[in-house]
C-alpha cells in the first residue's frame, strides 16, 4: 500500500488508512474565527443576564438593532466555521494536499510514490551574474531545494531576514532554466526583487505582474499575491501563468494561508516545481497546518542569531524603555487599547524625538522609526523631532491625506529607502508599506512604535535592522512598555521574550 502523488498539489490516500486519529491530524482551529466566536459568545451571556433582569440596564447595541434569534444563528455559524479539515473526498476517493507528505509519511508509515512526471530541466543564462559569490547556507539551500539528482520538487526554507533570500531563489532559477513565476506578498518586496532579477537575467526576461503592469509572457515573472488572486479561467494572463514551471514564493508567512491557498491550489495547482523561502515560517492563528500543506517541509532553517555570529548579519542590542500612558481609556478592543496609550501616547514621542535628535547629532545613527499609521509622524514632529527626516508611507485616502505634512506626501517609498541608504537623509519614519521585507541597509538604530504582539510583524521590524552596511558594528533597538497599563505591560512582555529569542538580551530602561 502507498500514498499517490497525483499531481504536484495532491495526494490521493486509501480508504483503509483513514482513522479518526488521522482525521484529527489533518484539521485545525482557525483562532481568527474562535476569536469572533468567543466575543460573541461574551455578549450571549450578557444578554442571558439582561433577560433575566433587564431593569436599570442597557442591552447590547447589536441587539438594539437585531433580534436575539440573529445573535444565536452568528454565533452558531461561527462555531461551525472555527475548525476546519484539510482531509477531502470526490468520486476518485480521500485526499489532501502534497505539502503534508512528510506528515502523512510518519503518520501512516506509508511512502508517498509520485505518479505523474516532472518537466526536464532547462536553461538560462545570466544577463549580468551577481557580483558576489554564494554563501554556504545560500549554497545549502539551493542543493536541499533542488538537488542536482531532481529528487524534490516542493519544499521551504527558513532563512533569517538580511540572509539573501532573494538571491537563492535566482539561484534555484539558474539551476532548473524553466519559465518562472516569483510570488510576494508587498508591493515594496515586489519592486526590490524586479530590480534584482533584471540586473541578474536581464529586462526582456523579467516582466512584472503588479502596479498596473501585467506582463505575464515573460520567461520570468514577479507577481504580487493579490494580483494574482484576482487571475481567472479565460482571463488571458491564465494561459500564461498556469503554464509556467517553477513558483517561487517569498514571505509565505506575511500572506493569509486563505488567500495563498487560492492561488498555489488553484491557478497554479499544476506547477511541478514548488518552492518557498521565509525569514519566518511560523503562525499565531491556528493556520499553520494550512501554511504547511502549501510550503512543504522545511529542509534547512539558518536564524538571524546563527547569521549574526557567523558575521553575515549586524549585531543587535535591544532595549525597552518604560514609560507612562496618561490616557484613561480602559476597553477589551485591544487595538483601541495600543492606539490609545502606545501609538498616542505623548510621553513616547518626547522620548523617541529626543532619543533620535541625539543619536543623530552626537552618534551620526542612521535611523529608522516603525510606525503603524499615518498620523504618528506627525506626532513624532510635534514630540520634538528636529533631525532631518522622511516619510515613507503607503497610498494616502482622503480620509488620511491631511494627516501627512504636504511635503510628505508624494515620495515613492522605495526611492526614500534607496536615498536613505545613499546617506542623503539620517532618519527615515515608515509605516508597514516599508516596514516588512522590505531591503533597508543602512538602518543601525530602530525605533519601534507599532506594539501589540505580533510575532510575526515583531521579527520582521527587527528584521530591517540585521543587514550589513559599510561603517555599520551594530544596530540597537528600541522598543517601549507602557508599565501602568496591564494590556499594553503584557504585550511589551510578549514582544520582550521575543527578542530575546532573536538575540538576547534585552534591557530594561527607566
Amino acid at each position: 500500500m502507498e500514498l499517490r502523488q497525483v499531481s504536484p498539489t495532491i495526494i490521493r490516500l486509501p480508504s483503509e488508512i483513514i482513522t479518526e486519529s488521522l482525521k484529527d491530524s489533518l484539521t485545525y482551529e482557525d483562532k481568527k474565527v474562535t476569536y469572533e466566536w468567543l466575543k460573541w459568545h461574551k455578549i450571549q451571556k450578557q444578554d442571558d443576564q439582561w433577560l433575566l433582569n433587564p431593569k436599570g440596564r442597557s442591552r447590547n447595541w447589536y441587539l438594539a438593532k437585531n433580534s436575539r434569534f440573529d445573535l444565536d444563528e452568528k454565533i452558531r455559524l461561527l462555531d461551525g466555521q472555527r475548525f476546519k479539515s484539510l482531509l477531502f473526498q470526490d468520486t476518485h476517493g480521500y485526499y489532501t494536499y502534497s505539502g503534508l507528505a512528510t506528515m502523512l509519511t510518519k503518520e501512516t508509515g506509508l511512502p508517498v510514490v509520485r505518479t505523474y512526471e516532472l518537466p526536464a530541466w532547462g536553461s538560462i543564462c545570466w544577463a549580468s551574474p551577481p557580483k558576489y559569490e554564494a554563501r554556504w547556507y545560500q549554497s545549502k539551500s539551493v542543493d536541499l531545494l533542488a538537488p542536482l539528482d531532481g529528487s524534490r520538487s516542493h519544499g521551504a526554507i527558513e532563512v533569517g531576514t538580511g540572509l539573501g533570500k532573494t538571491f537563492i531563489m535566482a539561484s534555484i532559477i539558474k539551476r532548473i532554466g524553466l519559465p518562472t513565476v516569483i510570488m510576494v506578498p508587498t508591493l515594496s518586496i515586489a519592486l526590490q526583487a524586479l530590480k534584482d532579477f533584471k540586473a541578474w537575467f536581464g529586462n526582456g526576461k523579467v516582466g512584472q505582474f503588479f502596479g498596473g503592469k501585467k506582463q505575464s509572457n515573460k520567461f520570468i515573472v514577479v507577481a504580487v499575491s493579490k494580483s494574482l488572486s484576482n487571475v481567472k479561467k479565460g482571463d488571458e494572463h491564465y494561459e500564461n501563468l498556469t503554464t509556467k514551471k517553477i513558483v517561487l514564493t517569498d514571505e509565505a508567512h506575511l500572506a493569509p494561508p486563505q488567500s495563498l491557498s487560492s492561488v498555489l491550489f488553484g491557478l497554479f495547482s499544476n506547477i511541478p516545481y514548488r518552492y518557498f523561502v521565509s525569514g519566518t515560517v511560523l503562525r499565531n492563528d491556528g493556520l499553520g497546518l494550512l501554511l504547511d500543506a502549501i510550503t512543504g517541509e522545511i529542509v534547512f532553517k539558518m536564524s538571524v542569531e546563527q547569521g549574526i555570529n557567523q558575521g553575515f548579519l549586524s549585531p543587535l542590542k535591544f532595549f525597552q524603555v518604560r514609560v507612562k500612558s496618561d490616557s484613561s481609556l480602559d476597553t477589551d478592543d485591544v487595538i483601541k487599547m495600543n492606539r490609545a496609550h502606545l501609538q498616542q501616547n505623548k510621553n513616547v514621542y518626547r522620548h523617541a524625538a529626543e532619543l533620535i535628535n541625539k543619536a543623530v547629532l552626537e552618534k551620526k545613527r542612521r535611523v529608522l522609526v516603525l510606525v503603524d499609521t499615518v498620523d504618528q509622524y506627525q506626532r513624532l514632529l510635534d514630540g520634538g523631532l528636529t533631525a532631518t527626516s522622511m516619510f515613507g508611507h503607503g497610498p494616502l485616502t482622503k480620509d488620511n491625506r491631511d494627516l501627512v505634512p504636504v511635503a510628505q506626501r508624494n515620495f515613492h517609498p522605495m526611492d526614500l529607502v534607496a536615498d536613505f541608504d545613499l546617506g542623503k537623509f539620517p532618519v527615515l519614519v515608515a509605516t508597514g508599506a516599508l516596514s516588512c521585507g522590505t531591503d533597508i541597509r543602512s538602518a543601525d538604530l530602530l525605533v519601534n512604535i507599532v506594539g501589540l504582539t505580533s510575532e510575526i510583524e515583531t521579527r520582521q521590524g527587527v528584521g530591517r535592522g540585521t543587514r550589513l552596511f559599510p561603517g555599520k558594528t551594530d544596530t540597537i533597538y528600541i522598543d517601549y512598555d507602557v508599565y501602568n497599563c496591564d494590556i499594553m505591560h503584557r504585550h511589551a512582555e510578549k514582544r520582550f521574550r521575543i527578542y530575546n529569542e532573536i538575540y538576547g538580551s534585552c534591557k530594561v530602561l527607566e
